[in-house]
């Protein structure tokens, strides 16, 4: 995949930050290192800065709660929803413009990740990713 190219200027615009990151390593975004890692395109939307949040719901009870979300059709997986928003990206102050990416909240309450207080949401940008 080619690198992202900054977006043009725009006209300032009424923004809301959701969400910042920590510093990210290779890891944090499922970049493989070894040949026989499997490369997913995608990262846990976690607390990052933001110390006060509840990570299991933030993302998909408030930040996304407007999104059209769809289980999956498998009735053993219906607890995992997807959906697809553009999200404005900006990289230490470079603004990369809207982008389509994919999210993917396991809403399952039982698991051994939600009840250790985990990421329950993860963003896609391999699949579909497109701007």
């Amino acid at each position: 995949m080619p690198p992202v190219a900054p977006a043009a200027p725009v006209a300032r615009e009424k923004l809301e930050q959701v969400w910042e990151s920590n510093g990210l390593i290779r890891r944090h975004l499922n970049i493989a290192t070894g040949a026989n890692t499997n490369p997913t395109g995608s990262m846990l939307l976690g607390v990052g800065a933001w110390e006060d949040i509840g990570q299991r719901h933030y993302f998909h009870d408030d930040v996304f709660a407007a999104l059209d979300w769809t289980p999956d059709p498998v009735p053993t997986r219906a607890h995992l929803e997807s959906a697809e928003a553009a999200i404005r990206l900006v990289v230490k102050d470079v603004d990369y413009g809207a982008r389509t990416f994919q999210l993917s909240p396991n809403t399952r309450k039982d698991t051994a990740g939600y009840e250790q207080h985990n990421s329950m949401t993860s963003l896609h940008w391999a699949t579909p990713a497109r701007s």
